[in-house]
């Protein structure tokens, strides 16, 4: 009796788009679950710079104007759809502190629940599903940027790795949706750009597809327009971050931390270029010598253009390789030989992070650059090397 017992609880699953999960993978799941908010909740009564000068004022403002009532005026420097949010957190009776980062732990969840779709979409694999959902819970860059510095990085993260997973399962209109969702929340959004226009060229995605992205954009600042704001301020929002800062890298562990407190208007406006011309060269390489579209290829470049760009471009926060974090993840999970990628995207991240979070500074900034660049160039190699390797005997070219 207790053996069939035993069978019939093994037996237990929970199935979703082809996942099946079993009783003891839901078990080990819900443990893991309630170990991440714990990890959190030690961290919610932190109090971040960020949220001192910027995030409370911007809640406090709201407030003091009615919550929605407020969204039309002139606050601070990001787009109207987190301000929003913040907006509606106003009416909870939480204090902004914990409502804020409860939002972004909120979201950190959702990216480990579709982190592990994502995977079984490219591997059919239950166990690396389940490994992926528990490493973007327990990634350090993920818990510190929520729970610790109430910033808002895997919102915007979120819906681009909805984007991700939808070309995968061949949605173009959503692709553009869940990009256009992404970009109306956070400029580096862009960094991600490429890898459409990449779908473009291959006639994964159409032009009217692409213009879907303004669209959603538009519609995103529309309520802020109608409570009052200037449309031609809303529509400008991102140009005026872009010249907001004026060192060649803000902590960011990127190609500039050698140079970080050098403002030189030329040598930015080089930069800018040179990641230009570097993301379009990665372009035409995938364009012209990748003639098949695999899933794995197509994450292999996502991750490719996620470190290229921040890690080239000037002005770069430290918060600004997020993405490339959450999508290593999901590239060693997907190649286990490539482990060490997220080890050195993480652990780069990691490190500039806690300078400015804990004033501690457990490697130099200079060495998180190293180690960020070894893993751009390793997964660069990854993506070229098929291209460019001779077809073995008998084996037609990818």
């Amino acid at each position: 009796m207790g053996t069939k017992m035993d069978d019939v609880l093994d037996e237990l699953v929970l199935e979703k788009g082809g996942l099946r999960l079993r009783t003891a993978d839901i078990i080990f799941l819900l443990a893991v679950t309630a170990f991440a908010f714990l990890a959190r909740f030690g961290l919610l009564s932190y109090v971040s710079g960020d949220y001192t000068s910027f995030l409370s004022e911007w809640f406090d403002t709201l407030k003091s104007a009615g919550g929605l009532a407020g969204i039309g005026l002139d606050i601070g420097d990001y787009t109207p759809p987190y301000l929003y949010i913040l907006a509606l957190l106003t009416y909870l009776p939480v204090g902004s502190l914990y409502s804020i980062k409860l939002v972004s732990c909120l979201f950190d969840f959702l990216l480990a629940v579709f982190a592990a779709k994502t995977v079984f979409c490219l591997s059919g694999s239950r166990a690396k599903s389940i490994l992926a959902y528990t490493l973007v819970l327990f990634c350090p860059t993920v818990v510190l940027n929520g729970s610790a510095w109430a910033q808002c990085d895997a919102v915007f993260t979120f819906f681009l790795l909805l984007s991700f997973y939808s070309a995968l399962k061949s949605r173009p209109w959503r692709v553009c949706l869940f990009f256009g969702i992404a970009f109306a929340f956070k400029l580096q959004a862009v960094f991600f750009a490429p890898l459409l226009l990449f779908l473009l060229l291959r006639g994964m995605l159409r032009v009217r597809h692409l213009l879907l992205i303004p669209l959603v954009y538009f519609i995103s600042i529309i309520p802020a327009w109608i409570a009052g704001r200037g449309l031609f301020d809303l529509l400008t929002i991102y140009i005026g971050q872009a010249g907001q800062y004026r060192n060649l890298s803000k902590n960011a562990p990127n190609l500039w931390s050698f140079l970080a407190s050098v403002q030189n208007s030329g040598l930015s406006l080089f930069a800018v270029m040179l990641a230009g011309a570097a993301a379009a060269f990665l372009l035409y390489l995938l364009w012209d010598k990748c003639r098949r579209v695999t899933p794995d290829a197509l994450l292999s470049a996502a991750l490719a253009f996620l470190l290229l760009i921040p890690f080239l471009l000037p002005h770069m926060h430290e918060r600004y390789f997020f993405p490339a974090d959450l999508f290593s993840i999901l590239y060693a999970v997907n190649r286990p030989r490539r482990f060490i990628v997220p080890l050195l995207t993480v652990g780069a991240s990691a490190a500039a992070y806690l300078p400015f979070l804990f004033g501690q500074q457990p490697v130099a900034l200079t060495t998180a650059a190293v180690l960020m660049g070894a893993a751009l160039l390793l997964v660069l190699a990854d993506l070229l090397y098929p291209l460019f390797a001779p077809a073995k005997k008998g084996q037609a070219s990818s």
